[in-house]
Formats: C-alpha cells, sequence, structure tokens
C-alpha cells in the first residue's frame, strides 16, 4: 500500500519523533508554554525542545504529568502512531484471508 509506514519503518527514533510532535500539538493547541511544560517536568525548557523535538526520549512518568498538566489521556501523544499501526494491521490481517 502506497503512502503507509509498515512497522520497520516505525524505527525508535521516529517514534521518539511521533511522540514529540503529538505533545507539541496538543501543547500548543491548549496554549500552555514550552516553560510551562519543563517546570512541571522539573527540566529546562532546552531540554524540553529536545524531548519534543524527539532528539530526546519522554519517559513515561514525564508523558504521566504532561498529560495531567494538560488535562488529557496520555493516549493522545500517540495519536500518529496508533492509526498508523491500526492501517498496517488491518492491511496485514486482510492478506492473510
Amino acid at each position: 500500500m502506497e503512502g503507509v509506514l509498515n512497522v520497520t519503518q516505525l524505527d525508535r527514533n521516529s517514534i521518539d519523533q511521533k511522540v514529540g510532535e503529538g505533545v507539541k500539538r496538543v501543547r500548543k493547541r491548549l496554549k500552555i508554554d514550552c516553560d510551562q511544560a519543563a517546570g512541571t517536568l522539573g527540566i529546562s525548557p532546552s531540554e524540553y525542545r529536545k524531548l519534543e523535538g524527539g532528539l530526546r526520549r519522554f519517559n513515561s512518568r514525564q508523558l504521566l504529568k504532561l498529560a495531567k498538566l494538560l488535562r488529557i489521556s496520555p493516549i493522545i501523544f500517540f495519536e500518529e502512531i496508533t492509526s498508523v499501526e491500526a492501517v498496517i494491521f488491518s492491511t496485514e490481517d486482510r492478506n492473510k484471508s
């Protein structure tokens, strides 16, 4: 299927980047600035930007703290990844039939 990522294309770095993009998208939509998000995590704004940029990996505790700050479910940060996987898995299931 053209234009759809397969599981092997979702390497560790691209997953970190997608999660960071998801966090940034939600944070900006809710008008929370980078300094406030960084303060919630107890890190500097420059370190926080590395997390959102996918240069560093968010850990589960950080994602839970951000979800609490933003008053959302942490699964929202994974929207792009899970929708890609859903397409991949449904296509694989269809091909097995």
